[in-house]
């Protein structure tokens, strides 16, 4: 059986679980725990089996809910579920993180061909050891049937060294940085480098259970970056709980906001004309679209205010129960008094996409027109944010392959630096485009990575409630979630101080 942190589609992250078939549905009750000082671990029974869950010192006092539930609930047919196991608060993020192992059996890493959703090597990782799955945030794990996915249990050899390492470097990703050779079959594995590139195989023995589960039998699995989706996402959707407040970089004042861009009318890259009327000037892009150049500021969304007025109309119906495009903070007219160029905060998902079509534009979506289907943020053919910012899906950060401290308004790997070198600090959010450095994925496009979070016209359901993209991280992004294809998820209703957008059009 194989484990996927997943949101409603399965996810990326894989571990195989040596253990009886058992039956469809889930076994046991909700588990309430609470982290003890100096962290704990707690055993939850799913189907015939049970995942434990070791929290680190640093969630202590944190309580979680654990729930068995069922295959429909992940959008799995039934007799490929053993049980899930939903987590809330969901999308709870941990700043160490959470071990995951199952109670028998081995975990393995690897590429499902026949698993549907993005497949990438970026966060596959396993503990040192091999016995467990690194996570920092999900919201459902969902335990796979191995004998459902026959193709994947072929192949043969026998590990003679070692466990698979995590794979958590930046890509493109070297056969020789990752440990292919736990296997003995697996040395020569086939690399195809590149840019978007990557082709590795191995195996690993599985021991334990009847040959109709997988067991004794040699899982070989394989990841290929090349033809599929480059990216990886979320392991659940996100109710954010805020970082630290700005240290701050938000007290600068106008000051700051000096030379800052403003509005230069809707002009495109190599003059060719975008659409639209208000808002940051726009980028045309190769692949036909046009992108806001920077996000939009509160000076920018201060004017949307001044022309709607109380006027709430025309909202889409996922929006109904939307009744004011005014930011939610008590001090908006602060925020345009002293920091203008700052990127706007505190809107729900309804605010950007009125304000994207007030400006003649649109919140950005699918390639071609209208919203992009969830499951598909990081296909580069499908994805304007996304292809806009991995330079077609081409790099991990809007200005290269490799993660620069210094480029773009984020943070270091040790969750501390800012980009004027100092460490310790995060400076909260700057003034648009103001780091000359943090441009691309094409030339004329600022802050596609860290500065604000940005919705996207990429959700799962047509509800208020509903939970949507949001993409780029912000400046407490670390190395990790402020590549192109890192997001988080949040309901449409939901605002914050480090959210804001930027605008599309075709």
């Amino acid at each position: 059986m194989r484990l996927y942190p997943t949101r409603t589609l399965p996810l990326l992250l894989t571990l195989s679980l040596v253990a009886g078939c058992g039956d469809d549905g889930p076994a046991g009750d909700a588990v309430v725990y609470t982290v003890p000082t100096g962290g704990g671990s707690v055993s939850v029974p799913v189907g015939d089996t049970a995942i434990e869950l070791t929290f680190p010192a640093s969630a202590a006092g944190r309580t979680v809910t654990l729930t068995p539930t069922t295959a429909a609930s992940i959008g799995y047919p039934a007799e490929d579920v053993e049980a899930a196991l939903a987590l809330a608060p969901a999308g709870m993020t941990f700043d160490d993180p959470i071990l995951v192992r199952p109670a028998s059996g081995e975990p393995l890493v690897a590429h499902v061909p026949t698993a549907p959703g993005p497949q990438v090597p970026e966060l596959l990782a396993l503990s040192d050891d091999g016995s467990a799955l690194l996570l920092s945030h999900f919201s459902t794990i969902a335990v796979m049937r191995l004998s459902r996915f026959p193709g994947w249990a072929a192949g043969t050899g026998t590990c003679t060294s070692g466990s698979p390492r995590a794979f958590l470097q930046p890509a493109p990703l070297l056969c020789n940085t990752v440990s292919v050779d736990c296997c003995a079959s697996s040395a020569s594995a086939t690399c195809r480098l590149g840019a978007a590139s990557l082709r590795l195989s191995f195996a690993r023995l599985t021991t334990g259970a009847g040959a109709h589960c997988g067991g004794g039998m040699t899982d070989a699995g394989m990841m290929d970056m090349g033809g599929i989706d480059a990216g990886v996402a979320d392991a659940g959707p996100a109710v954010d709980a805020g970082p630290p407040a700005d240290a701050g970089a938000d007290d600068m004042g106008s000051q700051a906001d000096a030379g800052a861009p403003t509005d230069a009318g809707p002009v495109g890259d190599a003059g060719t004309a975008c659409p639209g009327t208000a808002g940051p000037s726009m980028v045309r892009v190769p692949a036909g679209f046009c992108v806001d150049s920077t996000e939009v500021t509160s000076a920018q969304y201060d004017a949307f205010l001044t022309a709607r007025g109380s006027d709430v109309s025309g909202q889409p119906a996922s929006c109904t129960a939307n009744t004011t495009f005014a930011p939610n903070t008590a001090d908006f007219a602060g925020e345009v008094t002293q920091r203008p160029n700052h990127p706007v905060g505190w809107v729900d998902w309804c605010d950007a996409y009125a304000y994207c079509e007030w400006a003649g534009k649109r919140l950005c979506g699918r390639i071609g027109g209208g919203a992009n289907a969830q499951a598909d943020f990081i296909d580069a053919t499908r994805s304007q944010w996304y292809y806009a910012c991995s330079q077609g899906g081409g790099i991990s950060y809007p200005y290269s392959g490799v993660f620069d401290l210094m480029a773009c308004n984020t943070r270091g790997s040790d969750g501390s630096g800012a980009p004027d070198g100092t460490t310790g600090t995060v400076r909260g959010r700057l003034p648009v485009g103001s780091l000359a450095t943090c441009q691309g994925g094409y030339p004329g496009l600022y802050d596609m990575s860290g500065n604000t979070l940005e919705w996207t016209d990429e959700c799962a359901g047509a509800t208020f409630s509903s939970f949507c993209q949001t993409r780029g991280g912000n400046s407490y992004a670390s190395d990790q979630n402020a590549q192109c294809w890192w997001n988080t998820s949040s309901q449409r209703s939901y605002t914050y101080e480090h959210l804001g957008f930027r605008c599309c059009a075709d």
